[in-house]
């Protein structure tokens, strides 16, 4: 089970972070303007980010679209999964087992 629940923060914790889009990026798709010198400045700063989503949209293949298909396909398993183990605990605790 434990082994289950370390998949599912591998796959929220690529999601969250953009693997996808960070492994395709590169100066042709991704620039930070400091145009008020306030990158260092905290707890917020002015960066301006802009991102080239057709150039982006050109790096990504069908075995990226299948990968975040399968990913995606595999939280849901993952969720069905924990959910069942929810539904007949509660079931035994709650005497309707």
């Amino acid at each position: 089970m434990w082994k289950k629940m370390k998949r599912i923060e591998e796959i929220v914790l690529k999601l969250q972070y953009c693997d996808l889009i960070w492994m395709k990026l590169g100066p042709d798709i991704l620039r930070i303007d400091d145009y008020k010198n306030t990158a260092f400045k905290y707890p917020e700063n002015e960066l301006q980010v802009h991102i080239s989503y057709h150039s982006l949209l050109g790096k990504i293949t069908k075995d990226d679209v299948q990968s975040l298909k399968k990913d995606i396909e595999n939280l849901s398993d993952l969720f069905e999964y924990f959910g069942r183990i929810s539904h007949y605990y509660f079931q035994c605790i709650s005497g309707n087992f």
